[in-house]
């Protein structure tokens, strides 16, 4: 009785042992095709670096003349405006446009600029103007003259980082020095650059109620460079 008992167990097991094996066999086979090795979960990382290198090519601001004056410094005047130059030892300087007329300054890509060499004529009062000069140190800007001024850092193009001061002044100052022409306060703007022992100021003189662009010219002050002696 027991034989028989034996027996049957191991014909049990031995039906449990075949199907088994059949189901891990038709398990195999159902797999898709190369998931049979299993692969790491960890995607691999996307790279954000470009292809090939690119060039970036600086787009300059407007299309002028690099003029110089002295061979003391250069600036490049805007195709279009008007300049004078006055080449007197004690007054190194070029001027946009005349006093008052800075809206006369019309930027033309088309028309080079015209360049007159027929000096910087006086005027009197705070006027509208733009100039840049070599001044002799005894006529270089000095803020502690001026009541209302504020400064910051200011850069040109040559990687010089200069110096913009900002002077307002107001009725009670400006009647020192001929008196407001218009609005109730003059706003100076002056830039000075400084490189290799040398002093150049631009100076952008204006009346809150001008419509012109700030910031074109002083896109035009950035381009000063000290001139390459002969």
């Amino acid at each position: 009785m027991s034989q028989k008992r034996t027996k049957k167990v191991i014909v049990i097991l031995s039906v449990g042992l075949v199907l088994t094996c059949s189901l891990l066999v038709f398990r195999y086979y159902r797999q898709p095709t190369g998931q049979s090795v299993p692969h790491s979960s960890e995607k691999t990382p996307t790279s954000t670096a470009p292809s090939q290198s690119t060039s970036v090519e600086l787009i300059e601001p407007y299309t002028g003349e690099i003029v110089p004056v002295s061979n003391r410094f250069s600036v490049k005047t805007p195709n279009g405006w008007t300049a004078s130059i006055s080449n007197t030892t004690n007054f190194l300087a070029i001027m946009f446009a005349r006093p008052n007329q800075l809206e006369s300054l019309v930027y033309n890509a088309e028309k080079t600029p015209l360049i007159e060499q027929q000096g910087i004529p006086a005027w009197n009062g705070l006027t509208e103007h733009f100039f840049i000069i070599a001044p002799e140190a005894s006529r270089a800007f000095n803020p502690a003259n001026h009541l209302e001024i504020t400064s910051e850092p200011f850069t040109f193009n040559d990687g010089t980082i200069g110096i913009k001061y900002f002077v307002v002044k107001h009725a009670s100052e400006a009647n020192k020095l001929g008196g407001l022409q218009k609005d109730t306060e003059w706003q100076g703007r002056t830039y000075i650059y400084e490189k290799d022992g040398k002093h150049i100021e631009a100076h952008l003189a204006l009346y809150p109620s001008s419509t012109i662009d700030i910031e074109f010219y002083e896109n035009v002050v950035k381009t000063l460079k000290l001139q390459v002696q002969p």
